[in-house]
């Protein structure tokens, strides 16, 4: 048999490259797993710099894997995991990757335990080893998804934005609606009704505006706004029963200023409604809705009993703005009669404590109320002084959440439907982007340290161009048909909401 010479030199040279990738791949694999000097130049009495940071943490047992690097950029590192009588070892060259498999393994093992960690790192030929870290393991789980905004972080424009949902036990983010493909305008305000995937709303802007009711795979698009009513309704919360949801009738506008604060948000008036989804029809009382008053952002306690605001007088803004400061107050609520109590209770007083009372939100256990603090205001995302802060339904008692907060923004806030866990927004990596970060606050209201989401590669934060803005935690995945989605949008028609004030309390 008689060869091409042309055909000969494509063989030899196919076998060449082929034999050099096999050696270059050997090559990689031992560099890769080659371990750090077992000579230790220095024991450190200091625990090591990670981004991010996930030393001494609470974390629920089935959270992602918490891949991290060591900061100042080590030749080597090598990180130890103890757990009983087990031991893991991982190297990497300045990033520790966990497989996804064994790390699984390894906290459901430790479920209620501790995994100690110890990192040795190499400068320069010399090897540190670090004091060693805790990872305590909670025997509660976190709801597995988190549903969050994607948005740039601009200002007047909507562009492109989504609604996006990321399984917290792995690294999977996927895009549950887009402005563009849906033909929706800015989307906002997505909510859940009890942690539920299956009941669910948002509300788009600007184009093909409307508040989208997505219950159990059937899409309904609604006009709130009615009667005497600014606009439509935002800043939703559900009932636990399913059957109403309370909003906010706010005027939002934004002015710009140079300086530390370049942009102020506020409301130039805003008031509380109830939406009966069956009657389609929003019902409200005096004390809830009135030129006089400033009521914001309405939530119904876990038994559907009690609706908690955020409310105040109503001043001239933007002229007066820093004068607006709301307190957490209450008021009995009937779901069964759409009756609403006759005496407002104040729980926390913002002229006691100077400040504005933002975003309440009740542990699902119906003991803690969780708010934002803030100097002055009804909204938070651009004031370096919003904090996260703790009321005791039980004992009548509130401090600010000190162990949790940063110097920067703290927000935006959402309980697990189980374990005490909670998300919530924070512009401390940077000061620009919003990203979501976990605690888990106990029986006696202590918050552990909270951690920043994980992520595959450590250096996704670095080159994320995008903020997470209102996360929520949602008890599974969520499934919106995006055909049905878009023919909603583009071709149903809209329900027009009806309005009643209750001024004869009914």
């Amino acid at each position: 048999m008689i060869i091409n010479p042309v055909t000969f030199i494509i063989m030899n040279l196919s076998m060449f490259i082929n034999r050099y990738c096999y050696f270059c791949l050997l090559v990689w694999v031992c560099i890769s797993c080659q371990s750090v000097s077992k000579d230790i130049t220095e024991e450190l009495s200091q625990k090591p710099r990670l981004f991010p940071d996930y030393t001494d943490i609470v974390i629920p047992y089935n959270i992602a894997p918490l891949n991290f690097k060591v900061v100042g950029r080590p030749e080597r590192v090598e990180a130890v995991l103890r757990f009983s009588d087990e031991s893991w070892v991982l190297t990497g060259e300045e990033k520790i990757i966990f497989p996804e498999k064994k790390w699984k393994q390894w906290l459901e093992k430790a479920k209620g335990g501790r995994i100690s960690v110890t990192l040795k790192a190499e400068w320069d030929g010399k090897t540190y080893q670090y004091a060693p870290f805790d990872w305590e393991v909670s025997i509660a789980p976190i709801d597995p998804v988190l549903v969050y905004r994607k948005i740039e972080p601009g200002y007047t424009t909507t562009n492109t934005m989504s609604i996006n949902q990321r399984n917290l036990t792995n690294f999977n983010d996927e895009v549950l609606i887009d402005n563009m493909k849906s033909e929706t305008g800015c989307i906002n305000c997505h909510s859940f009704c009890q942690n539920d995937p299956d009941q669910m709303l948002f509300h788009s802007r600007q184009k093909n505006p409307g508040t989208y009711f997505i219950r159990h795979g059937e899409i309904e698009k609604v006009d709130t706004q009615a009667g005497e009513m600014s606009q439509a309704a935002g800043y939703p919360f559900w009932h636990p029963s399913g059957n109403y949801i309370a909003f906010s009738v706010s005027q939002t506008r934004q002015i710009f200023y140079e300086g530390k604060t370049p942009i102020e948000v506020f409301d130039l008036g805003s008031d509380v409604i109830v939406y009966d989804l069956k009657d389609k029809k929003s019902y409200t009382i005096p004390e809830l809705f009135a030129d006089s008053l400033h009521n914001n952002y309405p939530v119904f306690t876990p038994d559907g009993e009690t609706l908690i605001y955020c409310g105040g007088k109503a001043v001239q803004v933007p002229e007066y703005k820093s004068d607006l400061k709301l307190s957490l107050c209450a008021i009995r609520f009937d779901a069964d009669k759409m009756e609403f109590g006759e005496t407002v209770d104040t729980l926390v007083s913002a002229s006691r404590i100077n400040k504005s009372m933002l975003h309440p939100r009740v542990s699902p256990c119906g003991r803690f109320l969780l708010y934002t603090e803030v100097e002055y205001g009804s909204f938070s995302n651009y004031h370096k002084s919003s904090d996260l802060a703790l009321y005791d339904l039980k004992n009548k008692t509130h401090r600010t959440l000190d162990e949790i907060n940063s110097e920067d923004v703290d927000s935006f806030h959402s309980w697990s439907s189980v374990g005490g866990w909670v998300v919530f927004s924070s512009r401390r990596n940077d000061g620009y982007y919003t990203y979501p970060w976990f605690t888990q606050i106990n029986d006696a209201g202590k918050a552990s340290k909270p951690f920043l989401l994980p992520q595959e590669d450590p250096d996704f934060y670095i080159y994320c161009l995008t903020s997470y803005n209102v996360p929520e935690l949602v008890k599974g995945k969520v499934s919106i048909d995006p055909y049905n989605l878009r023919k909603t949008v583009m071709e149903a028609p809209v329900i027009k909401s009806k309005y009643k004030i209750q001024n004869d309390r009914i």
